[in-house]
């Protein structure tokens, strides 16, 4: 029935298309406030940074979820001012159209099927856990 009424089209099939799709689909979550921002980057660090084998593309959201996670008093950000990265940070992933291919692309460059498809590499990386960002060797 569903290829009758050609539902799956457009799918994503392999499994690396699958998560980024779902990495979209959190972000979107996180920026539209339809769920906490460290339950969504935490959730997004489990089921597709880490599976993904840690992308570059995730340091950053996957280091402030981890920082949340973890946060104690005697660290320097307060949980509000973590959340508020994530946010800003999956604000900037979903706007840079984040690509199963690792990369990003800007929206002003290309829309519909091939935004996602086609990217230019970022050059910063971030270590989990932390918020400074160095180029990438």
């Amino acid at each position: 029935m569903a290829d009758e009424l050609d539902l799956l089209a457009g799918l994503p099939v392999e499994e690396a298309e699958i998560r980024w799709a779902l990495a979209r689909w959190r972000l979107t979550l996180i920026v539209k406030g339809a769920i906490h921002p460290a339950t969504g980057a935490g959730l997004l660090g489990r089921e597709v940074w880490a599976p993904l084998g840690y992308p570059s593309a995730l340091h950053t959201i996957a280091g402030d979820a981890a920082e949340y996670e973890n946060w104690i008093p005697a660290f320097h950000d307060s949980l509000e001012t973590i959340a508020a990265r994530i946010v800003a940070e999956a604000t900037r992933l979903v706007t840079a159209h984040l690509t199963h291919t690792h990369r990003f692309e800007s929206p002003t460059l290309l829309s519909g099927p091939e935004a996602w498809t086609r990217g230019h590499a970022r050059n910063q990386s971030v270590r989990p856990g932390s918020n400074r960002r160095r180029p990438v060797a």
